[in-house]
């Protein structure tokens, strides 16, 4: 076996900062198993990758060059890139390779590179959590400006301190689809907006708030971020179900004889026992699992049985995300073996079956290829 270096870099554009004393940055440190390097200034270690003529989207019948113009630049100074400061932060970790492949790596032998790159992919999520506690440090404590715009990350594998393999992977693409407006349609939307007007203002603030988030949703690029803006507007639509029913009331009337017996019998320390109960009953309100559950019996949209289990996983996933803080909540919750990206766009799915039904009492959404009917 021989000791090789494997890594993960991250560059930021460090939009308008400089340093006033020197011209440059550069330290190494050790966080556990990894060696941390710090550089700040206009040469990146690991050079810059410039990509350009490339969008978010493709789009049907537009012509499309699927090789999209990507410069490499050892000395980031050479490059096209608009600005000339970065803050660079690198993770490199020691590992044992067999000696035949280390070999065949700095003899530059074919698929030698691509064997190396890989064994840093086992150790991506590592190396971004440090990544992200030191940008985090940096941002936090001198500026935010210092790590606003991530512009590269790659994974390597050293050479030399002058030479590597390193894996250039551009901006995701989203493939679009190619929907038309038919007659149906056309004679259809005129009439569903004007009839906006005849809706009560209340329901119209709740459409705005439901939308704002949906729009927000439908938009993003990062998995988590859009996860998080899709479990709003459900959100939303919940704050209805859950109200008193029958057995609440006999409940509540409980909970006055409590009151009544805490005022009588505490004396001085009577507001605050009331405080503290009144806290209590206001958390005994159902769960959003139980209220969506509600929801679901009520539509009866096809398949709503598997809606309720389907909810029950994405609020897990949802209470990971907003009490843990945790981005690897596709590791530690059990989501049937599917990667967090095909979890959100059928959490997409149901959240727009719902909001269509609780605002139009249908479930017309639009046609998708990750959608199975239903739509228009």
């Amino acid at each position: 076996m021989t000791i090789e270096q494997i890594g993960y870099r991250r560059l930021y554009d460090s939009l308008g900062c400089s340093l006033s004393t020197e011209d440059e940055l550069n330290f190494n440190t050790k966080i556990g198993d990894l060696e941390v390097v710090v550089y700040m200034g206009a040469k990146p270690k690991r050079g810059i990758v410039v990509y350009s003529n490339i969008g978010k989207y493709i789009v049907p019948g537009e012509e499309y060059s699927p090789v999209m113009n990507v410069e490499y630049q050892k000395d980031a100074t050479l490059s096209n890139y608009p600005r000339k400061f970065f803050t660079e932060i690198q993770c490199i970790k020691q590992v044992d390779v067999p000696q035949e492949l280390s070999i065949a790596f700095h003899a530059g032998e074919s698929g030698a590179d691509d064997k190396m790159l890989k064994l840093g992919e086992k150790e991506i999520e590592n190396f971004k959590e440090t990544t992200d506690l030191i940008a985090g440090i940096i941002g936090l404590r001198f500026h935010r400006q210092f790590v606003l715009e991530a512009i590269n990350e790659n994974i390597f594998a050293v050479k030399r301190n002058d030479n590597w393999a390193t894996q250039i992977n551009g901006p995701a693409v989203e493939f679009l689809e190619e929907p038309k407006l038919n007659a149906i349609g056309v004679k259809t939307l005129p009439n569903l907006i004007s009839e906006l007007d005849k809706a009560p203002v209340e329901a119209r603030e709740v459409g705005i708030s439901i939308f704002g988030w949906l729009l927000r949703a439908w938009v993003e690029r990062d998995v988590i971020s859009k996860f998080t803006a899709l479990f709003i507007p459900l959100e939303i639509i919940l704050t209805g179900y859950g109200q008193e029913n029958a057995s609440d009331n006999a409940r509540l009337k409980e909970y006055e004889k409590m009151r009544e017996l805490i005022s009588e019998h505490a004396k001085d320390d009577s507001e605050m026992l009331l405080k503290i109960f009144d806290s209590l009953v206001q958390s005994q309100r159902p769960s959003l699992v139980s209220r969506f559950e509600e929801l679901a019996n009520k539509a009866k949209l096809e398949g709503f049985e598997n809606h309720i289990v389907a909810f029950k996983r994405f609020n897990r996933i949802r209470n990971k995300l907003f009490h843990h803080g945790d981005p690897k909540v596709k590791l530690e919750v059990p989501i049937s073996g599917e990667s967090l990206e095909q979890e959100t766009q059928q959490l997409e799915d149901l959240v727009e079956r719902y909001v269509s039904w609780s605002l139009f009492r249908d479930q017309v959404v639009y046609p998708s290829r990750w959608r199975k009917g239903h739509g228009r």
